[in-house]
């Protein structure tokens, strides 16, 4: 009987082991948000910029996510939780910027493109007027 218990703890310690490894958390390149992309005009030209290239599948200011974007697995982030106004802006930045490639083992089947072509300032412009849509108001200057 004591050998079968210490082959049961040897078996759940091996378990334990094997089983609770755990990806990485990819790293992504530290960015400073640069103060410019925290005026009020940065967050306009960041919601013309979404209205027009992102509000197809994370939906118009008044919606969470476009029902054209229903079927996505995973589901298109709904950018009005206030979880994004607190999201590291670096990482919003990195996600905008390589899209699903980004992080692989969270994104599998996802299809947001890349949008690294916009260039900085542009990508600049969408993370401050998304934590502003989340609700970070007091990172928009005047």
């Amino acid at each position: 009987m004591r050998r079968l218990i210490t082959m049961f703890v040897f078996l759940l310690l091996l378990l334990g082991f094997f089983g609770c490894r755990s990806e990485p958390f990819p790293s992504y390149p530290p960015r400073t948000m640069p103060p410019e992309a925290k005026s009020a005009v940065a967050v306009g030209e960041g919601r013309a910029l979404f209205m027009r290239l992102c509000a197809g599948c994370h939906g118009r200011a008044d919606e969470g996510r476009s029902p054209r974007a229903d079927f996505f697995a995973p589901q298109a982030p709904d950018f009005r939780d206030p979880r994004y106004a607190r999201h590291d802006p670096a990482y919003l930045y990195w996600r905008i910027d390589l899209g699903k490639q980004a992080e692989p083992y969270r994104s599998h089947g996802s299809v947001m493109p890349g949008w690294h072509e916009l260039g900085e300032t542009a990508i600049w412009n969408l993370v401050a007027y998304l934590r502003q849509r989340a609700g970070g108001k007091g990172d928009v200057r005047r």
